[in-house]
């Protein structure tokens, strides 16, 4: 089961991070990672599988998601 502080630590990472939605750009020569905004943006690999950069991506927006619902769960149970 994961604790507080773990949970904390997660959520300071993910606050830690260039904010608004990240995306996935793939030319012949790399696939980046948009952070935000063109400005940013993180060369990952030149044979990064779509859908890995897709996951990290996406993570930007899902994670902070997860910590709401576990946040919610958490005072649902207390709650009880």
């Amino acid at each position: 089961m994961m604790n507080q502080k773990h949970l904390n630590e997660i959520k300071a990472r993910e606050q830690a991070t260039t904010q608004g939605a990240w995306d996935v750009s793939e030319t012949p020569q790399c696939t980046k990672i948009i952070c935000g905004n063109e400005r940013h943006f993180l060369i990952i690999a030149r044979d990064l599988d779509s859908s890995d950069a897709a996951f990290i991506a996406k993570a930007r927006t899902d994670i902070p998601e997860l910590i709401d619902e576990v946040e919610r769960q958490r005072e649902i149970i207390d709650g009880y």
